[in-house]
């Protein structure tokens, strides 16, 4: 009767080592196959199974790409250099330049200024930001300070050269002075890491013009030859003419403004 039950349990355990047959063992589900017990298998169905690999396997590569990725150290700047303005154009654009030896796909700076001068008017990606994706955030930190947070899908690729114009306005006839531009802070991100940058001051002076408005082909006279180029700048725009000397309305811009207001200039000397 022993022989017996030994022979059936024999068979029972060779019929089901290939089907596999599912217990539980103190309250875990267990899959036998071959004899042999398999937990996991029985406790995830085979598509969630699956899903637990790739997602492991995905982690384990992003782990080591991370890892792996040398450290940037610092060789990166973000700058602003020396910019000049005259006080009879009322704004000026800076520029914040970048030097980087490798891909950026974000950053983020804080720039101080003296506000009783100046005034942010606006603030303008350039060429090495590539793609029209760039986002642009600002936020006053304060009176004096701007915070400017960028982020874009395609980076900037290493190099040098301006990520950012920035524009200044301040009171027309200012009398000439130098006003300090300075970056507290600078933040760049690539696809794996962000790192704080070293960062270089600037300057924005701002000094008197030294031609009379409207003697726009710097002769040391006001007259029609005056108007005839600022005409032919903006027909043709293959005219050198002086630019803050044309600029007679002193909105940034050569216009029919210009010229109205240019001759005006000539009819009230003359009579």
């Amino acid at each position: 009767m022993k022989a017996e039950s030994h022979h059936h349990w024999q068979a029972a355990r060779s019929s089901n080592s290939t089907a596999g047959i599912s217990i539980r063992t103190n309250g875990l589900p267990v899959c036998t196959a071959a004899g042999y017990p398999t937990p996991l298998a029985a406790a995830y169905p085979s598509n969630k199974m699956n899903q637990i690999i790739k997602t492991s396997i995905f982690t384990l590569i992003l782990l080591s790409r991370i890892l792996s990725q040398p450290d940037p150290g610092e060789p990166d700047i973000i700058s602003i250099g020396m910019q000049t303005a005259y006080n009879i154009t009322c704004s000026s654009e800076v520029s914040i330049d970048l030097t980087n030896d490798t891909g950026i796909y974000a950053f983020s700076i804080q720039l101080v200024f003296d506000s009783e001068i100046l005034t942010i008017d606006d603030v303008c990606k350039t060429d090495r930001l590539i793609g029209e994706d760039w986002l642009i955030l600002t936020e006053p930190m304060g009176q004096d300070t701007l915070s400017i947070g960028c982020t874009g899908i395609y980076g900037i690729t290493p190099g040098v050269g301006p990520i950012l114009d920035i524009t200044f306005s301040y009171p027309q006839n200012l009398e000439p002075l130098v006003t300090e531009l300075n970056l507290i802070q600078g933040i760049v991100c690539n696809e794996y890491t962000s790192w704080e940058v070293q960062v270089e001051d600037g300057s924005l002076t701002i000094m008197e013009y030294d031609y009379p408005l409207g003697d726009v082909n710097n002769d040391l006279s006001v007259d029609i030859l005056d108007v005839l180029d600022i005409v032919q700048s903006i027909i043709h725009n293959n005219v050198v003419i002086d630019f803050l000397a044309a600029d007679c309305a002193c909105d940034g811009v050569i216009d029919i403004l210009d010229i109205v207001s240019l001759v005006n200039v000539i009819l009230l000397f003359e009579y």
